[in-house]
């Protein structure tokens, strides 16, 4: 019995079942990623939101030497049929000492003399923010980063190639008769 337990072929079967389900697992997330993407990216609207108001959160561990923080921002846009939507943002320390505000991030930029930058920077709060969001579902929205298309293009297409050639690789290996 233990000996047909690590038969080549059961165990072809058992790789590339493995295979098969982590690469349809990917390819699935991907698509759902790239289906949200390609709504904002295509049949979005450009809006200019409000800031409402902005926080830091510190994400290191106790007695960690260097500290590390999370940026956030609220933000409040209206629909094109008067809806109010609000919703919380992350930014990355780069956007937070873009848009002006006082942090610690501000002060490693200080330093080093390479504050970016941005074409929102010393924003504050009441001063506008440019939003994408789906008008079919306003609570689908986010901070304008049209700018990164090209990046996710770059990372969507060889990921799911990658995808598909374990899909395809893990079916031959389960259906495999030898």
């Amino acid at each position: 019995m233990l000996g047909r337990m690590f038969d080549t072929n059961h165990l072809k079967r058992i790789v590339g079942g493995l295979l098969l389900l982590g690469s349809l697992v990917i390819a699935v997330f991907l698509i759902f990623s790239l289906a949200k993407d390609l709504a904002s990216w295509g049949f979005g609207r450009q809006v200019s939101a409000v800031m409402v108001d902005r926080w830091t959160e510190e994400t290191s561990d106790e007695g960690v030497r260097e500290k590390t923080f999370q940026y956030f921002i609220k933000y409040q846009f209206k629909t094109e049929d008067g809806r109010l939507i609000t919703r919380v943002s992350s930014v990355g320390a780069r956007e937070w000492v873009g848009f002006g505000m006082p942090g610690e991030s501000g002060i490693v930029y200080k330093e080093q003399e390479t504050v970016p930058a941005d074409d929102m920077r010393n924003a504050q709060l009441g001063n506008q923010v440019d939003v994408i969001y789906f008008p079919p579902i306003p609570e689908h929205n986010r901070l304008n980063d049209m700018r990164y298309i090209p990046l996710y293009v770059c990372l969507y297409i060889p990921t799911l190639a990658l995808s598909l050639v374990g899909i395809r690789i893990g079916w031959s290996f389960v259906r495999s008769k030898e």
